[in-house]
């Protein structure tokens, strides 16, 4: 497709965004703004630039600047209500979003990739449209395919990292419109280099122990970020963290409410570090960000440097960023310098072969068994198991985080061992309550109808979990009994102090204010 016979972009309109806004352009982003605001500018111009460098600027100064309507794809909803803010800020218009949760169409609308064909079919485009790709390559799919059928852009422009994707080329972006590289951005102090840190001493052979040895010796340093393989890995450390004294959450795809009052307290320092499970690998903007433990040891050299490069982002105060390699995968895959960071992303790597799935693990028992060996009755336990355990593993990790509980001053590896007599002995005892609460359909004091969904969570989960209580772990024990003695019983482990009468409807009115506030979400369980 031609570039349109008239210039559809108006410069002014960069001018008064930046004059709003208050922000100062570095010399590369005025150059690509130069460059894709030119009436010869090619259509399908892809402007490629390193993680850190400022793209999002750009991008929400084309969008201010086009005349007609704009469209912003980007890979997740994490990052359409991240661009969503900084291009209202830009341009001084309310600016739309449109996901499977969102549906608010404006001049201006960020869509999640795979709502793109939807809301193509859904919406008026009319003539005129820019498509900006934010993450363009990550396009080459159907819904893109339905989206450029059915809106037929007047112009495109892509913006990216990667130029590139694992099984071939990019094949909607045919002219690289400027490339701006690791070195450039660290000479315009947009990035800083890495400092890498390996394992020392002898006979440590517990990896988790390590990670939190070196979290509290560079605690001064700033705040952190550590990387889990998966959700139930997540939230394990980030129990343990808290367990051991460290003030740490988890963010999941599970908990994505949470996400945004995590890396809050992260930033303002009410949090020492946050578990992630693949969620800050692309396009999540942290300069604050000074530590990086590489907890979870993957294949890929590209996910490597992605991760490296999410600590790499310049701010205020910080010459350099500390990594934390007990694996010494940088040695491996040869990530020690950013210049090496920058090859790893922009070189483009081989395809992979599928994989074979790997063990399942027993939710009671935190141990690897072989799913395809399981008869069908332990399939069914495991599944209803799985997400009940996630739910109070969060719910038990939030009244820790808003200090409801007591700290039971256990340390180590007890979470692991299991259930103690007495655990399994008091759980027995309160299923009458369980029962009972279920009987009365939830009418406790100081629970209202609208949270009615928590209570009905954790008596399923309670269920779910006690079904075998052979297979429980002591640390799954824990968090169940203060869920439900906190939650159903309304007796906290701290002293309370207040009218004897009304001690239950503050417990439970403070426990649901902790699982709000901290984005523990019911849902999988009802």
């Amino acid at each position: 497709m031609t570039s349109a016979p008239y210039p559809q972009f108006d410069r002014f309109a960069i001018r008064a965004a930046l004059d709003r806004s208050g922000l100062k352009l570095r010399d590369w982003q005025r150059d690509a703004l130069i460059r894709a605001t030119a009436a010869d500018c090619p259509d399908a111009a892809l402007i490629v630039a390193i993680m850190g460098a400022g793209k999002s600027i750009v991008l929400g100064l084309l969008a201010c600047a086009w005349r007609g309507p704009v469209v912003v794809s980007t890979s997740s909803v994490m990052l359409v209500e991240a661009l969503r803010p900084l291009i209202a800020r830009l341009s001084g218009e309310p600016v739309g979003a449109y996901y499977t949760g969102a549906k608010d169409v404006q001049r201006i609308t960020v869509v999640c990739l795979p709502s793109l064909s939807v809301y193509a079919t859904a919406s008026t485009l009319g003539s005129g449209l820019l498509w900006i790709a934010d993450e363009a390559h990550k396009c080459e799919r159907t819904s893109v395919d339905a989206f450029l059928s059915a809106a037929t852009p007047a112009r495109r422009i892509g913006m990216t990292a990667t130029p590139y994707r694992a099984d071939g080329g990019l094949t909607l972006w045919q002219h690289e419109l400027l490339r701006y590289g690791i070195e450039d951005a660290i000479t315009d102090s947009a990035l800083v280099p890495f400092r890498v840190q390996y394992a020392t001493g002898k006979g440590y052979a517990d990896l988790d122990e390590l990670v939190m040895r070196w979290m509290r010796a560079t605690e001064s340093e700033g705040p952190c970020v550590v990387s889990a393989a998966d959700i139930a890995d997540c939230e394990a450390f980030a129990l343990r963290c808290c367990d051991e004294g460290l003030r740490v959450a988890p963010i999941h795809s599970r908990n994505r409410k949470t996400h945004a009052t995590a890396l809050a307290d992260l930033q303002s320092g009410t949090l020492d570090a946050v578990v992630h499970c693949h969620m800050l690998s692309e396009g999540v903007d942290m300069p604050f960000l000074r530590r990086l433990a590489i907890r979870h040891a993957r294949g890929s050299r590209v996910e490597y440097a992605q991760e490296i490069g999410r600590v790499l982002r310049a701010t205020a105060g910080k010459s350099y960023a500390l990594v934390y390699d007990p694996w010494q995968v940088t040695l491996t895959h040869q990530i020690q310098s950013p210049v090496e960071v920058a090859e790893a992303i922009e070189a483009q790597p081989k395809a992979k072969p599928a994989e074979p799935p790997g063990l399942c693990i027993d939710p009671l028992t935190g141990l690897p068994i072989e799913w395809a060996d399981l008869p069908a009755k332990e399939k069914k336990r495991i599944w209803l198991a799985s997400d009940s355990v996630s739910y109070v593993s969060q719910c038990a990790l939030a009244y820790r985080i808003q200090q409801l509980v007591s700290d039971t001053g256990e340390r180590g590896l007890w979470r692991s061992e299991p259930a103690t007599v007495a655990q399994i002995g008091t759980l027995r005892r309160l299923g009458s309550t369980v029962r009972w609460v279920q009987s009365q359909s939830y009418r406790l004091q100081g629970i209202a109808n609208e949270d009615r969904e928590y209570v009905q969570a954790l008596c399923r989960a309670y269920a779910a979990i006690t079904r075998d209580m052979s297979r429980l772990r002591r640390g799954l024990a824990s968090d169940l009994l203060t869920c439900v003695i906190l939650l159903l019983c309304g007796r906290p482990s701290k002293p309370y102090f207040g009218e004897p009468a009304l001690r239950e409807h503050y417990t439970r009115t403070g426990a649901i204010q902790a699982l709000r506030c901290r984005g523990v979400d019911p849902a999988p369980l009802l």
